[in-house]
């Protein structure tokens, strides 16, 4: 979504700002960061807020700390009332209560194209969002989502494991408010990704 389909010029007179909310790696490899620079390439303002704090390196993530609910939500409507965010990029979310905080955000912004990216686990394997987060990011953000992009490992556990057809994932994520027509990426690290986009956006 280049810049001239969304809003061109926030409040302050800065082009159009694209919000980030996700981990930050502090290697730079992944997370906020990587989505920043994506931003700006495109012509976007990048702003971003943390959803968690990650001990990682640039070949391995080690641990992670979700980041306070209360700070999240008094930087993201600071942001959101201050700055006409024309497009939102959901990452790695870090626990339930973060999810929320985010679900209230996007419920402020109506009509604002909204990428989620569900990161479940880091490359080696490691666990970063726990059972009761993973229900909460079905029921809360997939809905509230116009383009969802789960890989196939990402897609069997929103879906409980079930099938591993990839027709057959898609249809279960749609079933979870995911809306719109699927389309399936060249292979990431061995695993494919999908993408379902609403016909409501651009």
């Amino acid at each position: 979504m280049p810049p001239d389909t969304v809003r061109d010029v926030g409040r302050d007179g800065f082009g159009p700002i694209a919000l980030a909310a996700g981990g930050l790696d502090p290697s730079g490899g992944a997370g906020i960061l990587v989505d920043a620079r994506v931003f700006a390439a495109f012509g976007y303002h990048p702003a971003a807020v943390a959803t968690s704090l990650t001990v990682q390196s640039l070949d391995r993530a080690h641990a992670f700390s979700p980041v306070s609910a209360r700070v999240l939500r008094d930087q993201l409507k600071i942001l959101t009332e201050r700055h006409a965010v024309a497009v939102v990029k959901i990452g790695m979310t870090g626990d339930a209560a973060t999810i929320a905080v985010l679900a209230e955000t996007l419920d402020r912004l109506p009509g604002v194209p909204v990428v989620l990216d569900p990161v479940l686990s880091a490359s080696a394997g490691t666990d970063l969002l726990d059972p009761d987060g993973v229900d909460a990011l079905k029921r809360f953000l997939i809905p509230r989502a116009t383009v969802v992009t789960p890989n196939r490992n990402e897609a069997r556990r929103l879906t409980d494991g079930g099938s591993d057809d990839a027709r057959a994932l898609i249809d279960e994520l749609r079933r979870l408010g995911a809306r719109g027509r699927p389309q399936r990426r060249a292979p990431e690290g061995g695993a494919h990704r999908f993408r379902l986009r609403r016909r409501n956006h651009a």
